[in-house]
């Protein structure tokens, strides 16, 4: 017996799982090249959601929903259930559960274009305010001493002495400067090729000090990569992560 073929808008979507729905939300995140860190960050932040919400299907996803996730956000103990950092009793900033609204939204908006939901469910959910804070800068002795506790005749002082440089030079991203290949750094004209945001290229000129710093790396201290070109190694040749780059500055 043939079965009949129901078309697309006339299927029963309330019952899917969000969780499928998240997946397949990061795969359309990764077939639109999106940034690895960012889908990571799409990743933590929906995921938390799901996590809360346990087994809710997409019929149940509501605004009110959402903003009970929202009054457990800024109730819930920072690194609540994280595997590595110890809750210490702080909440979480109001930054951060910003960033947690602003991925709902996206997903929301996502279920909507896809045709899983008829209307944008979340299109009312308003991003809650947060203090806009000065950023403040470091002074000149306390950037003498963060290279003051680097040796620089060393493979990993070097390097550390090197990113660290070029962050306080040139304003680059976390990531930026763990996704720099050795042909996007020009020493001669002084300016780097960098992949930001938006998967934008941008051109990021640095100065004559990280020029003498980059070229003691790139010709004396930078070991063989084990697989990829990357600018920036650990010393066994092997790619470094955003959480390297942390703990070297916490240290």
């Amino acid at each position: 017996m043939i079965k009949k073929r129901i078309r697309w808008e006339a299927m029963e979507k309330n019952d899917i799982p969000l969780a499928k729905l998240a997946e397949l939300y990061f795969i359309t995140c990764q077939t639109e090249g999106k940034m690895p860190s960012t889908i990571r960050g799409y990743r933590e932040k929906l995921g938390r959601f799901i996590y809360w919400c346990e087994d809710t299907p997409l019929g149940d996803l509501s605004v009110e929903l959402a903003r009970d996730y929202i009054a457990y956000l800024k109730a819930a103990p920072k690194y609540e259930n994280h595997p590595f950092h110890k809750s210490n009793g702080e909440h979480m900033s109001a930054a951060n559960v910003q960033n947690h609204v602003r991925v709902l939204r996206a997903f929301s908006s996502w279920l909507h274009r896809e045709g899983y939901t008829e209307d944008n469910v979340l299109a009312r959910l308003k991003i809650p305010s947060a203090p806009r804070k000065i950023i403040e800068i470091l002074s000149d002795e306390e950037i003498k001493q963060l290279f003051a506790g680097v040796d620089q005749d060393t493979i990993t002082g070097c390097r550390n002495a090197t990113m660290l440089l070029l962050f306080l030079d040139t304003g680059l991203r976390l990531s930026e400067p763990l996704n720099l290949h050795t042909d996007d750094v020009h020493i001669t004209d002084q300016w780097l090729k960098v992949m930001g945001k938006g998967q934008k290229e941008r051109a990021v000129p640095f100065g004559s000090r990280s020029v003498k710093l980059l070229q003691r790396y790139l010709y004396h201290f930078r070991p063989e990569p084990v697989w990829e070109d990357r600018l920036f190694l650990c010393i066994d040749g092997t790619v470094m992560t955003d959480n390297t780059i942390k703990l070297i500055l916490s240290r």
